[in-house]
């Protein structure tokens, strides 16, 4: 079976966001708590929301950890290009002819 990708669906506006203002340069290194700090008084966030946040960008690996409390962004260019391999994955398992459609 053919690998289509690492992720599977877009990121939410807040999400967006929130990595973009703190992943502006592939590899930026946040501590947690700076990071928290900085999507609350940023985008309003309440501490709560800004966690869930941070943690749904490290759940979808756009933020690895590097120790427990610091965290290193990867580059936005490799999520797109990751979408893109996994719509084009799709898209030609989809509308392959070896299925049996025409």
């Amino acid at each position: 079976m053919e690998r289509c990708g690492k992720w599977k669906r877009l990121l939410k506006k807040r999400e967006l966001l929130a990595y973009y203002l703190l992943c502006r340069e592939d590899g930026t290194k946040w501590n947690i708590g700076d990071a928290v700090d900085v999507l609350v008084n940023s985008l309003y966030l309440t501490r709560k929301t800004a966690f869930s946040v941070i943690r749904r960008l490290k759940r979808m690996n756009l933020l690895v950890g590097d120790t427990p409390m610091e965290y290193r962004c990867v580059g936005f260019l490799n999520y797109i290009e990751e979408l893109y391999k996994n719509y084009i994955c799709r898209k030609r398992k989809r509308l392959s002819p070896d299925k049996g459609t025409v």
